[in-house]
């Protein structure tokens, strides 16, 4: 039999983007390595906003074997970049993997894919977050790239079929995270009183929920010194594009604690897909600090997850200190740096992320 033969077409144009989002949905749905960073929705709400803004030129490539539709590498180029990293760049997109079809896996050779993109592109590809999973088959398969540890790892805990969220608690956080919970659970409504609201559709999610997190999100990188992704040219846009865009597409959602008297004090922006929930964008009001609004919004969030039929719940990448508690030990993601000119000469070149 003949070996299989590999191709690849990019398009490079707001248009032509649009008219590919059939496919590109139908790929990610049979997708092993699909995340909601992958996903159109996604992707489309962060060009159409942060990426027009900055001057992002879309490179989106689709990959066929023997002229059938295999895969999907959602890519892009910053100004002045040199390389070519995935849709939200590092910011945004927290996990950087090309989408491959499950349906024909097993005949998918990843090194003829990533020769088969490198035809079209003369820019090296930097993914700076890999999952084990495609960084193990990029290594084994694609002799021009080079995977390196990205020095961060990536959380997540089952909740399937989730019978008894102490159980969860006490395996990974220990029975005094749980008393604290519990404890905080009880004062804040023995003080102020709260209700916990899911919002699933643009109608629910409003401005002021939209600006609640983008406001106290602000404030948090003021208080912690970190850099300021809010002042980021489309922000603002991109956050009520996720959310018309996701509900297209049916993967966004938002969650939020409120007082009684309809204060929001503690809420989330993030994604449902897959039987998967993506912690994203979460933000709470300081004020309320001493009832640890962050951990009850993450509690509440997990039972009417379970409750609602999702298998695992990802806090995606990131060592924070508070996603042990919930998710024990994370696992580490990896980077990839493919040139097809040379990677040994390629690591000289590139010694940092591309964005």
């Amino acid at each position: 039999m003949d070996a299989p033969q590999y191709s690849c077409t990019i398009v490079s144009d707001r248009a032509s983007l649009e008219e590919h989002l059939t496919s590109w949905q139908s790929c990610w749905e049979y997708s092993a390595f699909a995340s909601v960073f992958n996903h159109p929705a996604f992707c489309l709400a962060w060009y159409e906003s942060i990426g027009v803004a900055c001057g992002v030129v879309p490179v989106l490539a689709s990959l066929f074997q023997n002229n059938h539709l295999a895969g999907v590498f959602p890519l892009c180029r910053f100004p002045q970049s040199e390389y070519l990293t995935v849709f939200g760049g590092e910011d945004f997109a927290d996990y950087h993997e090309v989408l491959i079809d499950q349906r024909i896996v097993g005949q998918i050779d990843l090194g003829k894919v990533f020769e088969a993109v490198g035809r079209e592109i003369d820019y090296p590809i930097v993914l700076a977050r890999v999952r084990k999973p495609q960084a193990n088959q990029i290594e084994a398969s694609v002799p021009a790239a080079v995977v390196t540890d990205a020095m961060t790892h990536s959380y997540g805990v089952s909740i399937r079929n989730l019978q008894n969220p102490d159980l969860a608690l006490l395996r990974h956080g220990g029975r005094t995270f749980l008393a604290d919970t519990y404890r905080c659970r009880k004062n804040l409504q023995a003080d102020v009183g709260y209700t916990f609201e899911w919002y699933d559709s643009p109608a629910m999610i409003v401005e002021e929920l939209i600006e609640f997190v983008r406001g106290q999100t602000k404030l948090r990188y003021l208080r912690t010194g970190a850099p300021d992704l809010t002042l980021t040219p489309g922000y603002e846009r991109f956050l009520s594009e996720l959310v018309v865009r996701g509900h297209r597409y049916g993967v966004c959602f938002a969650v939020a604690l409120k007082t009684f008297a309809g204060e929001v004090f503690s809420a989330q922006l993030g994604f449902a897909a897959d039987k998967q929930i993506f912690w994203y964008l979460p933000a709470y009001d300081p004020l309320y600090r001493r009832y640890s609004p962050g951990r009850l919004l993450i509690f509440e969030t997990i039972l009417a997850s379970a409750a609602r039929g999702y298998a695992y719940f990802d806090f995606t990448w990131g060592d924070d200190d508070y996603k042990t508690k919930w998710c024990g030990t994370g696992r580490p993601l990896y980077r990839v740096l493919y040139d097809k000119r040379s990677a040994a000469d390629s690591l000289s070149r590139c010694p940092c992320p591309v964005d």
